[in-house]
This record gives C-alpha cells, sequence and structure tokens, in this order.
C-alpha cells in the first residue's frame, strides 16, 4: 500500500458492506462518511489528491 493508513479504509468499506447487508443503513451510511473522512485525512497526511489514494485503492485485490 501507498501509505500504512490506508488499511482503515479497507475495514471501513468491509464494516459498510456488512450493514448494508444485514439491514442496518444508518450505520452504513455513517461507514460511508467515516471512509470519506478518513480518505481525506489520509490524502492530506501523505500530501496526495484524494482520487490518487482511491486509484492506488482500486488496484488492491
Amino acid at each position: 500500500m501507498e501509505n500504512d493508513n490506508e488499511w482503515v479504509l479497507e475495514v471501513l468499506s468491509d464494516l459498510k458492506v456488512y450493514a448494508e447487508e444485514n439491514d442496518l443503513p444508518m450505520l452504513a451510511e455513517f461507514f460511508c462518511v467515516a471512509e470519506s473522512v478518513a480518505l481525506k485525512e489520509i490524502s492530506l497526511k501523505a500530501g496526495t489528491s484524494k482520487n490518487s489514494v482511491a486509484q492506488g485503492r482500486s488496484s488492491l485485490p
């Protein structure tokens, strides 16, 4: 991974999917917002744009 903190994006994404699959829409929305905040903070810390961090994530298995 480009940044050691990017793993948190994967965890938040997994939690969001779990909430969606288990009919927990408010929790899913919470994790969607949390994922956006984490993406922004990680991007700022890494000195990159959100798009480049997101592109790095899309190449993950």
